[in-house]
């Protein structure tokens, strides 16, 4: 029995070695192999190597090594375990439990002016998972500082908080159970149990000290052998940096060397384990050095060599020449996450071409916030069409509070409690995954039910009392009950718009089978209102986790897909319970401490996947992931994001007092990174977001990058420069600019959709004209027009194009959805209730009876404002009907007319309509616009010329709009100027028509044809936009002035004839 001890700078030499150790058999076929290893992702490489090597790799275990110190207890001291009361989890409720009891004590002072009475508060319980994490590390790390407080020594409160845990404690916490084992086995009494037949560590880097004195002290009954990866084959624990050596005074300045700046720079943490192990090796039966220099023939090659000969040019000395293709180092400077990843899809298509041995599953790329860059990864990586470009890949790493959708939803719902219930968050969560397979909702059905819900003018919260809950007037409008009761007595009642039903409005929309989606929403918002209910009130952590299951089997749907995530969150609820029973917290705690305490078990929890698939593997940069690959690419090397900061509470007395072998973040990630430049074989990507996107300023990266870039100009230089100056590629910010597709820079990219959206380098405004010659007319059956569709035409010629010869419609994006109650009447509804209130005073009916009915549409404010807000409106339309009755003059209204006329080529058809026995009158209760004139223009036309053939019809026609009148006289020849306005539609499908009515009115004042003011029209000014603004319009004539040659031809056609007849 003895331990072994093997160092190298390469895993694939320790897997030789250990290739060794493994031949020799245990004494069963049937034992299994105990390999501790430090990561998921080293067992699966270890495994995969070892597969390799023998041809089949089976019965091997591979603990974590605090899960093998563990088990090293229980077979030492069979009779002793440790307390589940002690486990930092159980740890939180108890302390969160013994507080209160101990604040009056006069050393708690500090944390009762903390709290201030908040016992039971997320901040109560913030901080006793602050204080169990920090005693969970002194139990592994400071177990003689617990020894002494358990024997009555210490100051201050933790020491008495520590004392009355253990005093409430069977059995025994981990430090406890390290001093037994090592008293155990420092007796000369042989050991009656069953020890592991041996125990290697394999790719260890890194380890506590008591875990070392563990194993030395095991290694005497059993075979323990350590296979450990070293950066350097000399002596490093005394080197020190350049800016540490100016700390020390001149004496011991004089004793100390950097050796390499990357190693005494990032190595601190690996310099104190190489320290410990020296301690360790002197009681070591093999103490096997088996490092290999891997030469000096590309940069990372000799930068490797470099750190494992313990070597670096001083000032002065002759730095080595590189050759300028050297690209086994690359860094890229970026202007955001998704630029990154672009480039990095560009990047490895190029060393695909480059390396043609080089696979996918070659290559790993480590960043530095996974959750961030993996929407990027995907969108990137997952959306590449062409099968030449796409290749396999992965993400692992990703916890379940943000890759599940189960988890998702699951924290969407713990925070119903505190949410208003606005309409934006019942449609998250109708659109959930989860919740559309629960309720079998289809696509179409989510925009069925997102169209229902606008439609009645659901706002916010679940019905009047929720508000009243709020200190809020009690009022329903806007809610979400009041939008579903008019939904469902839509569905059971016909409707015309006004008539009530127990101060309700019937809203129409569910009909036939839409009925059933009108049922599943309705279902929905039941079981959320009902859990958002119950979840606002305390329980205790058992009542917690049998609400979790209620919660799951209410709103998600078990599958094969989803039952992985869905027993990882079930666990949670059985974990609940056994907190309650070993920490015995009885007290209930809030929603607020629940939703944390899940948050925090979600983010903790990682998917169990996607590590070294066969493709790509994008992972997080953890500590300890030392593996070895073709290509490593570091993702996110920014200054604020890496190496991160670990900031421990100002009452760790770890941090007030550190040790050799102490844990520190920023230490861990310093070490990782100088692990990341070991590792690579062939190329070492670096990339970072180094430039602005509002300024293209300069960002500099992580302080490690620019160690790293300092290391290589103090050794390297090309063609007598310093070398860094050539490895740093910076990028454009867009990935279609030109620059990556002309072939005259180092610049690239292999994107054909890039490719087609670059602009071209001396191309001109990103607007002009869309044609250069006019398209063939279009078949002869458009010659049969419905006078609405050439009224639609004139409205806008060019979008009517468009849309016709072109198919194409510039969709505008939706607007986002309210989630506000109305303070104010908006444009639109105050437009359209308006024309209602018009023609029910043209009916005889009183506009004021319409107001119960109004309001229950939900367009009014809730309360008083809305009342004054229809009366104001009741002015307008009061002011206006008695303009309307006075151009009536006491005529009576006809009845719409349907006609047919045939004007040259032209079949044009339709109705029209506000007629009476006089004249036409159009009206709207709105502002003036001049697409009202053209359009009363081809009305008059059409009246006039039935007009002719019919003495009974009248030939005038009026416009009232609110703040302006117009008359049309009658026309002696309307035929011909209706020849020309149809003439020119079909001029405008054969090219856009160069006619924008506003621009055409200004130009066409009095018949002035005044291009100056046409052109002010067109542009516009800072008070009022211009129709250039139209995008149709710029689409078809670019940002140029409309007028012109054409412009002044159309406009005289059409409005020569129409103001020779126009009268105020």
């Amino acid at each position: 029995m003895a331990l072994s001890i093997y160092a190298s700078n390469r895993l694939e030499q320790l897997v030789d070695a250990f290739a060794v150790v493994a031949q020799q058999p245990l004494s069963s076929p049937l034992v299994p192999e105990q390999i501790v290893v430090q990561s998921r992702g080293m067992q699966r490489w270890l495994s995969m190597a070892l597969a390799r090597k023998f041809g089949v790799w089976a019965n091997c275990e591979y603990p974590f090594p605090n899960a093998a110190i563990q088990s090293l207890f229980s077979a030492v001291l069979p009779d002793s375990s440790v307390s589940s009361r002690m486990s930092k989890q159980t740890l939180t409720w108890r302390i969160l439990h013994t507080l209160p009891a101990l604040l009056a004590e006069p050393e708690f002072a500090p944390l009762r002016g903390y709290l201030q009475d908040e016992i039971d508060s997320l901040k109560a319980y913030q901080l006793a998972g602050k204080i169990a994490d920090s005693f969970d590390q002194y139990s592994l790390f400071r177990d003689d500082m617990l020894e002494s407080w358990e024997q009555g020594h210490g100051e201050g409160w933790q020491p008495i908080l520590w004392r009355a845990l253990i005093a409430d404690t069977e059995g025994y916490h981990r430090g406890q159970l390290s001093r037994m084992f090592l008293k155990k086995l420092s007796e000369e009494t042989p050991l009656d149990t069953e020890l592991p037949e041996r125990l290697s560590l394999f790719g260890i880097s890194y380890l506590p000290e008591r875990h070392l004195h563990h194993l030395t002290a095991i290694a005497q009954w059993t075979d323990i052998h350590m296979f450990l990866l070293s950066p350097t084959r000399e002596y490093w624990a005394d080197i020190r940096a350049r800016r540490e050596q100016i700390k020390l005074s001149p004496q011991h300045r004089e004793l100390r060397i950097e050796g390499n700046p990357l190693l005494a720079s990032l190595g601190r943490l690996g310099r104190e384990f190489s320290d410990m192990i020296i301690d360790a090796s002197e009681q070591a039966h093999i103490d096997q050095d088996i490092y290999l220099d891997c030469g000096e023939d590309t940069l990372l090659q000799a930068l490797q060599s470099d750190i494992l000969n313990l070597r670096s040019a001083k000032p002065g000395e002759i730095k080595r020449p590189l050759v300028r293709n050297d690209l086994s180092v690359m860094l890229q400077s970026c202007h955001s996450p998704m630029r990154e990843v672009e480039v990095l899809h560009d990047q490895l298509l190029f060393l695909f071409e480059q390396h043609t041995d080089l696979t996918p599953a070659d290559v790993l790329v480590m960043t530095s916030d996974i959750e961030n860059y993996a929407p990027y990864i995907s969108a990137v990586f997952g959306a590449e069409r062409c099968a030449e470009k796409r290749f396999p890949f992965a993400i692992a790493d990703r916890s379940l509070a943000d890759s599940g959708e189960i988890s998702a939803l699951l924290q969407k719902l713990l925070l119903l409690p505190t949410a208003r219930l606005t309409l934006v968050e019942l449609l998250d969560f109708i659109e959930s995954a989860p919740i559309c397979e629960r309720f079998d909702i289809a696509p179409d059905e989510i925009e069925q039910m997102r169209r229902w819900l606008d439609d009645v003018r659901v706002r916010w919260g679940a019905d009047a009392e929720d508000r009243a809950r709020l200190d809020l007037p009690s009022y329903a409008q806007n809610s979400l009950q009041a939008g579903l009761d008019r939904l469902l007595l839509g569905f059971a009642m016909a409707t015309d718009g006004s008539r009530m039903f127990n101060d309700q409005l019937p809203c129409d929309g569910a009909e036939g089978s839409s009925a059933i989606t009108l049922g599943k929403l309705c279902q929905l918002v039941q079981l959320i209102i009902e859990a958002r209910e119950r979840l606002a009130l305390p329980q205790t952590l058992s009542d917690w986790g049998s609400e979790l299951k209620t919660l799951l089997a209410t709103f998600v749907c078990e599958n094969d897909i989803n039952q992985r995530e869905l027993d990882q969150i079930g666990g949670l609820a059985t974990e609940l319970i056994t907190l309650q029973n070993n920490a015995d917290y009885l007290r209930p705690i809030s929603a607020e401490i629940f939703r944390s305490w899940i948050s925090s078990q979600l983010e903790n929890s990682e998917q169990s996947y996607g590590f070294m698939t066969g493709g790509v593997t994008f992972c997080a940069m953890l500590p300890m992931r030392s593996i070895p690959f073709r290509v490593i690419a570091l993702l996110g090397m920014n200054d604020d994001a890496f190496p991160r900061q670990g900031r421990a509470p100002g009452f760790d007395l770890i941090a007030q007092q550190p040790r050799r072998g102490d844990r520190s973040l920023r230490e861990e990630d310093r070490y990782l990174f100088l692990e990341a430049i070991l590792s690579a074989r062939d190329v070492l990507y670096i990339s970072y977001v180094g430039q602005s996107p509002r300024d293209n300023g300069e960002i500099p990266p992580s302080v490690l990058v620019s160690e790293f870039l300092d290391c290589i100009d103090q050794n390297f230089t090309i063609d007598g420069k310093p070398a860094s100056a050539h490895l740093l590629t910076k990028h454009r910010l867009q990935a279609f600019s030109p620059i990556y597709f002309s072939g005259q820079s180092t610049l690239f990219s292999y994107s054909s959709a890039n490719c087609a959206q670059r602009p071209a380098s001396n191309s001109s405004p990103p607007f002009g004209l869309l044609l250069t010659s006019p398209l063939p007319e279009p078949d002869s059956s458009l010659k049969q027009i419905d006078l609405d569709r050439l009224l639609r035409f004139y409205d806008n010629p060019a979008r009517f194009f468009l849309a016709q010869r072109l198919q194409l419609t510039i969709t505008a994006l939706d607007e986002p959805l309210e989630e506000k109650e109305p303070f104010m009447l908006g444009h639109l509804d105050a437009y359209l209730l308006k024309d209602d209130l018009i023609e029910a005073a043209l009916r005889g009916d009183d506009p004021r009876d319409s107001f119960t009915a109004i309001r229950a549409r939900g367009v009014l404010p809730p309360g008083e404002p809305g009342t004054v807000a229809f009366e104001e409106l009741l002015e307008q339309v009061t002011q206006f009907t008695d303009k309307l009755t006075n151009l009536c003059n006491g005529h009576s209204r006809r009845d719409d007319l349907e006609f047919d006329l045939r004007v040259g080529e032209f079949s044009l058809g339709g109705r029209l309509s506000s007629l009476w026995n006089h004249a036409q009158i159009r009206y709207r209760c709105s502002s003036f616009k001049a697409k009202d004139l053209m359009r009363l223009w081809i009305r008059h036309l059409v009246l006039n010329l039935l007009a002719q053939s019919d003495p009974d019809l009248p030939d005038q026609s009026f416009l009232l709009m609110r703040d302006k009148s117009v008359h049309l006289s009658a026309i002696t020849d309307p035929r011909v100027a209706l020849q020309q306005v149809l003439d020119l539609y079909w001029e405008g499908l054969c090219r856009p028509l160069p006619y924008a009515a506003e621009t055409t009115l200004a130009f066409s004042h009095k018949l002035s044809w005044n291009e100056d003011k046409a052109r002010k029209v067109w542009f516009g000014s800072d008070f009022k936009a211009g129709e250039i603004k139209d995008t149709y319009l710029k689409r078809c004539f670019g940002e140029n002035a409309l007028v012109g040659s054409e412009f002044d031809r159309v406009a005289r056609l059409l409005m020569t004839p129409l103001l020779s007849h126009l009268g105020g």
